[in-house]
């Protein structure tokens, strides 16, 4: 009995001994200041959304402490009770802004994003309709238009904004749109059938491992959001094991992001199968959810990102010599203006104002004081320089607009 009681004392103890133990590793990471939750999380409409009232350190090109409201929106992680009211203000225009990881923008803080440098310009807008704009960023990483329109679906119209601004970017959006191309079976996609009509792919719902991550994953890394050492832990697993075998998935990878022998779409039609397909299914969608947008009594905008060969003067030399005639640095832009115009929407072209500023600065907007490297995303000038173009057409468009119609007010505002 004796031995019973003295092998129980010293169980108990040990437990005290490593719990006292974690709780003071634990306390030690929080002191130092120690914050990788995980930023996402799987949702059932998009595949994956940003994860409610998580807040930590991203790092990649630079590093930044993001913070996530309960909405599920990034906001300043000065304000992080800071919520967007689904009743909008009547004298407030809102504007719902999507995209991939250039829209969602984790490389700068939240005020030296496009859309809040946007926001700011648009409230000094004299041609604006009311007289306040409130802008949105609903942008999240790795999605095309098929899961933007899904996340405007599920999540944005919600917010009952007046414009929805979807934000293209040329150098994987087509690919994240279509399931030949992007092969993750988790997510949402685009295709069209035999008529030409969009086709909603949501197969991935159904899948029993998607449905298992739903639930079983969702829940393993909302523990993990709440314990730094639960964080230290996955950011090994996730260095030692999960990069190095998603490197051998990439150079194994048969249809790449950029097909060997061709440009990207940005600059030249499709002359393969894959970004013939790609090409049409974009145009099939983006017609579709602007339809949609245009039904409910909003207005449908959209713009796109520049790649950095269109931007920057040696890296737009090297692919003329590469490929010729075949290339046209505006492409994108020359191509969507037309088409917008017919489907009832408004495209901004922006590539070749955003070049024509570099020009004249000198400014790299890809090059990252942080790794003193150039690639990946924009940095804050880039965002600067977007979102000072964006809100000069925009308020330009409100002024050719409120001079057709005799006032300050666009077709989409004056209907509602």
């Amino acid at each position: 009995m004796i031995g019973r009681r003295r092998l129980l004392l010293a169980a108990t103890a040990s437990m005290a001994a490593v719990a006292f133990a974690l709780a003071v590793v634990e306390a030690g990471l929080r002191v130092i200041g120690y914050s990788f939750p995980p930023l996402f999380m799987y949702d059932r409409d998009a595949g994956a959304r940003h994860r409610p009232n998580a807040a930590g350190w991203f790092v990649k090109e630079a590093r930044q402490f993001i913070t996530i409201n309960a909405q599920g929106l990034r906001v300043p992680s000065d304000s992080p009770g800071l919520t967007f009211s689904l009743a909008k203000p009547p004298d407030t225009l809102r504007i719902a802004v999507f995209g991939d990881s250039f829209t969602e923008a984790l490389q700068v803080t939240y005020r030296e994003r496009f859309t809040h440098v946007m926001e700011q310009r648009l409230n000094r807008c004299p041609a604006r309709p009311r007289a306040r704009v409130e802008v949105i960023n609903f942008g999240v990483s790795g999605t095309g238009q098929a899961r933007q329109m899904a996340l405007y679906r599920s999540m944005g119209r919600r917010f009952d904004p007046d414009i929805v601004l979807d934000m293209v970017y040329p150098g994987n959006d087509f690919r994240n749109n279509i399931r030949a191309w992007e092969k993750n079976p988790f997510l949402p996609y685009w295709d069209v059938d035999s008529r030409g009509r969009l086709l909603l792919d949501n197969r991935f719902r159904d899948d029993p491992a998607f449905r298992s991550k739903l639930f079983w994953s969702n829940m393993r890394q909302e523990a993990v959001k709440h314990s730094r050492i639960l964080q230290l832990l996955t950011e090994v697993y996730v260095k030692q094991v999960l990069e190095p075998g998603r490197r051998q998935v990439l150079e194994g990878e048969t249809v790449p992001d950029w097909l060997p022998g061709e440009p990207s779409l940005a600059f030249a039609e499709p002359r393969d199968p894959m970004r013939a397909h790609a090409w049409r299914v974009f145009l099939t969608g983006v017609e579709a959810w602007a339809r949609q947008v245009a039904a409910e009594g909003r207005q449908f905008m959209m713009s796109a990102f520049p790649l950095p060969a269109a931007v920057l003067p040696q890296a737009w030399k090297r692919l003329k010599e590469r490929y010729g005639e075949k290339v046209s640095r505006d492409r994108f832009d020359r191509v969507m203006v037309p088409f917008a115009a017919r489907v009832g929407f408004v495209f901004f072209p922006v590539t070749m104002a955003l070049a024509e500023r570099a020009r004249e600065t000198g400014v790299n907007y890809w090059y990252h004081a942080y790794t003193a490297r150039v690639g990946g995303h924009f940095n804050a000038q880039g965002h600067r320089a977007m979102g000072e173009v964006l809100a000069s057409r925009l308020c330009a468009y409100w002024r050719r607009i409120g001079a057709a119609r005799g006032r300050d007010v666009p077709a989409a505002a004056s209907s509602r």
